[in-house]
């Protein structure tokens, strides 16, 4: 693996390390060849440098100063407009929102294809809180909520047009969503994989709804008292837990609790050519707990969590990281692209500190910091 230094300044300093999908140069911008081992991507002081969005052609860092992007889509944002819930394509995000609700396109804005998000919201635009954009083209959203709001409002649209027409002119004919929802409670995250969504509430509920194929809601969709798999629906497998986060990506979700606990459910792929051993293997387990493998016998509480298309990046207590899955294009950084990893491998990284974790489709991206000097 390449050597990341030491700070020399004093400081921390901050880095954004990556293995993976390289063709677009969306890791690296120096050479086209995927990453097998962990490299120095992003570089800095910033004090709030983050991995804003990963797909498969491109890689966003939110910074200090703005967006910025490399690979297939050039993003050069310098507003500093907080915008959360990017969702995009192959090609690159596409939509973001602020903080307000307003909504964000990307846009050209030179001949050169510098792209910079662009507010599309007017007076009469509805207030959007949170975003996702499924891998089949739905769409979901929850509508904003007042500050001392507790009834969530969720909207779901069959494709991006639709939902781009909508909100553009809400009560125009044609223009409504397919289908809305009321939930009890307030949004903390809402995410898509290949046809499902997975809503957070701030009070570590979580709802699952879609596609009900391979177990990827986590929850039975027949039999009494359960609910079709078309509308939100709690996962009860992890019912009286406080979830504090969720991911999916693929046919693949997780949730981390508050005490460290990490559940994940679904498939790698409906062809079965990467197997995971965390996932639930038999018909009647639908949520699987992950026990990551300590020095002792009890096993290590997570602290973060990121799915790609058919791997797991998992941050573990005292900085550790383990991965597990596909690794066709280096992706868990383990130095090579041989079969998969079935089973946790744990990946060293030399005197830093792994502060976060991120996964593209066919990546992993970690953030980390040096000890002051």
């Amino acid at each position: 693996m390449t050597e990341i230094p030491g700070a020399s300044t004093g400081r921390g300093h901050v880095w954004i390390v990556a293995a993976g999908l390289n063709a677009h140069r969306q890791l690296l911008d120096s050479q086209p060849d995927d990453l097998t081992s962990f490299q120095k991507i992003h570089e800095g002081d910033d004090s709030d440098v983050n991995v804003w969005f990963a797909s498969w052609s491109n890689t966003i860092f939110a910074t200090d100063a703005g967006l910025r992007g490399i690979g297939h889509q050039k993003v050069l944002d310098n507003s500093k407009v907080l915008l959360v819930s990017p969702v995009g394509d192959h090609d690159g995000v596409l939509l973001a929102l602020d903080s307000d609700g307003q909504l964000y396109r990307a846009e050209e804005q030179t001949e050169q294809g510098i792209v910079a998000m662009v507010c599309r919201s007017t007076d009469s635009s509805p207030s959007i809180g949170r975003l996702a954009y499924a891998e089949n083209g739905r769409v979901a959203i929850t509508i904003k909520q007042a500050p001392n709001g507790n009834l969530c409002h969720v909207e779901e649209f069959k494709d991006l047009e639709t939902f781009l027409r909508w909100f553009q002119d809400p009560s125009g004919d044609g223009n409504y969503p397919e289908r809305h929802f009321m939930l009890p409670g307030r949004p903390k995250q809402l995410k898509a994989g290949t046809g499902i969504f997975v809503l957070l509430m701030e009070s570590g509920q979580v709802y699952t709804w879609g596609d009900s194929r391979y177990r990827s809601l986590g929850r039975s969709v027949t039999g009494d008292g359960s609910k079709s798999a078309d509308e939100p629906a709690v996962l009860e497998a992890l019912d009286g837990l406080h979830i504090k986060k969720v991911d999916c990506c693929g046919w693949m979700s997780a949730a981390l609790s508050d005490d460290g606990a990490l559940y994940l459910w679904g498939i790698t792929s409906p062809s079965d050519d990467v197997k995971i051993g965390a996932l639930a293997a038999g018909e009647d387990e639908e949520v699987a707990l992950v026990e990551l493998p300590g020095d002792g016998s009890e096993p290590l509480d997570v602290v973060d969590v990121a799915l790609g298309v058919e791997h797991i990046a998992v941050l573990a207590e005292s900085g550790r990281l383990f991965v597990t899955g596909d690794k066709s294009c280096g992706q868990l950084g383990l130095g090579d692209k041989q079969k998969s990893a079935e089973c946790w491998q744990e990946v060293t990284l030399p005197s830093i500190e792994i502060e976060a974790v991120f996964c593209g489709p066919r990546s992993t991206l970690a953030l980390v910091r040096s000890s002051p000097a």
